[in-house]
């Protein structure tokens, strides 16, 4: 049921982020994951994908997933 509370509340949803590894991309899926969402992210840098993929864990414990492209 949507938190008609909150607009932006993004709780029971998945958010598919490209560009997740850095800048914009990684701060989307952080925003994303603190308003609820199950969040996969995708970017080409494994080593800064993995680090969106801590802060994401740090965030709550949604089943994020992150793929390198």
């Amino acid at each position: 049921m949507m938190d008609v509370s909150n607009p932006f509340a993004l709780s029971d949803h998945r958010v598919l982020v490209t560009g997740a590894s850095s800048g914009i991309g990684c701060a989307t899926a952080l925003a994303c994951a603190r308003m609820g969402a199950t969040v996969i992210g995708v970017g080409r840098d494994s080593a800064r994908l993995q680090r969106t993929f801590d802060e994401l864990q740090k965030i709550s414990d949604s089943p994020h997933a992150v793929v390198s492209a």
